[in-house]
């Protein structure tokens, strides 16, 4: 009897997969934005009035070489938090636990503050805490949002990373920090920006601005408020998702967020496999704004997730087009045409990437999948290892690594890495079949036989790991 491997080092690779939306690529990029003077009043806050349970959060913090160039950086943020803290459990029963305070070197080159946002993400590890929270006082020209003033912070919306930035011209204000995170925060948890400027969800930060949310807003985070942030929407109930839904349609008038809250309920969408009611979404913020890169970005990936490869590359071309240190665009093209097969040019937007943000652990594990179809695994083990320098828990780059490894015969190497993926992701089907299949290469057939057991109990349809189990038992019964 013939054994057939069915060995996936050329072909299927996990990381062609599209970057996760909402969680792993930039969606809607909320910020808040300077003034030049205010003053910041607390508010009679209404007693909180909704499941009464309490969640405890515990955050990390980090503060950057800048802010640390203060001898008081701790106590502002012990006392940002204690603020902040106070006011979402009494308002949400919602309590943010200080467990660690610590260090990072933040770039100093970075475009802007998403791209500052995405290298904390990289290189800062959550060690057993449900959101890290960011400080910074850059005060790099290009430290900007959206909107073209100073950014005071950046949250994604249902994200476990947040920056607040203080201005490094002015001293420390406890109140002026405490309501920065505030409203950093109630964007992790979905919350919009809003008109009305009594609402710590204004835009503009001013002196009118007090320390409360609106009525729309309060009623997001109560239907947020046990959102898991590393799963994203995901992890709420439907019929929670069905009244954010419905609070983002027909709730908020702001003119400049309409494409956002498209860009949210796609989003919603897309996490639930509704691709199609995605597109819808995504195609409505375009229509608000065709030159809009974020919207082109997601309505590409939405495409792809669909299989209409020459839609998404033609709206993602126009993404990369109107703006050319769009990482992200560039990364997703770069995977649109591998799945072509146009490398060359996939090769091209990755580096392209990698300029914007030498800290692009995406472009560097996909340019070592695309190495590994050309038969260079030299490079590919490169590339690989480029991206867990910069991503140490990214199962994709372990699972590309192993396979390079395998490829080359290294069977030790490629052990190593495949548990490390499975390690990371345990559902990893792939890898745990592949380090099954180097365990048989090596004679070791009770470790392969296991293997083939754990990977069948997680996914017992799976005709590849059925017949190389099949294989596996008639190599112990031949004595092979």
């Amino acid at each position: 009897m013939t054994y057939k491997t069915y060995r996936q080092v050329s072909g299927h690779l996990k990381s062609f997969s599209l970057i996760k939306t909402i969680r792993n690529s930039f969606l809607v990029l909320i910020t808040i934005v300077s003034v030049i003077s205010f003053f910041i009043a607390f508010c009679a806050v209404l007693g909180y009035a909704g499941n009464n349970n309490i969640r405890v959060i515990n955050v990390k913090v980090v503060a950057d070489e800048e802010f640390r160039a203060s001898d008081e950086w701790v106590d502002v943020i012990v006392e940002s938090f204690k603020r902040t803290s106070a006011f979402y459990e009494e308002q949400f029963g919602i309590k943010f636990n200080l467990k660690l305070i610590g260090e990072w070197i933040s770039d100093n080159n970075s475009f802007n503050i998403q791209s500052l946002l995405e290298e904390l993400s990289n290189n800062v590890g959550k060690d057993g805490s449900e959101l890290v929270v960011g400080f910074t006082r850059q005060v790099s020209k290009s430290l900007k949002c959206v909107f073209s003033r100073p950014a005071l912070g950046i949250a994604l919306p249902f994200n476990d990373y947040v920056i607040v930035r203080a201005d490094r011209k002015k001293g420390f204000d406890y109140h002026i920090m405490s309501l920065i995170l505030t409203h950093e925060l109630g964007h992790a948890f979905g919350a919009l920006h809003v008109r009305d400027s009594t609402s710590v969800m204004n835009i503009s930060v001013n002196n009118h601005t007090v320390f409360r949310f609106d009525d729309r807003n309060s009623k997001l985070i109560r239907l947020t408020k046990f959102v898991d942030f590393n799963k994203g929407v995901t992890s709420l109930k439907k019929s929670c998702l069905e009244q954010i839904i419905g609070l983002y349609r027909d709730g908020f008038e702001v003119d400049y967020e309409n494409a956002t809250r498209h860009l949210l309920i796609g989003s919603i969408f897309s996490e639930q496999g509704m691709i199609d009611e995605a597109i819808l979404e995504y195609k409505e913020a375009v229509k608000i704004d065709r030159k809009d890169p974020e919207s082109l970005t997601r309505l590409g990936v939405a495409y792809a997730g669909k299989g209409l490869l020459d839609d998404a590359i033609k709206v993602l071309s126009k993404a990369v087009r109107l703006d050319s240190i769009n990482g992200a665009a560039h990364v997703n093209l770069g995977m649109v045409l591998v799945r072509k097969g146009k490398q060359e040019e996939a090769i091209d937007h990755l580096r392209k990437a990698i300029e914007i943000n030498s800290i692009n652990p995406e472009a560097h594990c996909i340019l070592g999948g695309i190495y590994i179809q050309k038969g260079l695994f030299d490079k590919a083990i490169f590339e690989c290892k480029k991206a867990l320098d910069y991503n140490h828990i990214y199962s994709d780059a372990y699972y590309n690594l192993g396979i390079a490894y395998h490829s080359k015969l290294m069977y030790d190497e490629a052990i190593t890495a495949y548990k490390k993926a499975i390690e990371i992701e345990y559902k990893n089907t792939m890898a745990r079949n592949n380090l099954g299949l180097a365990y048989y290469e090596q004679g070791m057939l009770e470790e392969a036989e296991s293997e083939y057991i754990k990977l069948l109990r997680v996914d017992p349809g799976n005709q590849m790991a059925l017949n190389n189990y099949q294989a596996v038992l008639f190599a112990k019964k031949e004595g092979l």
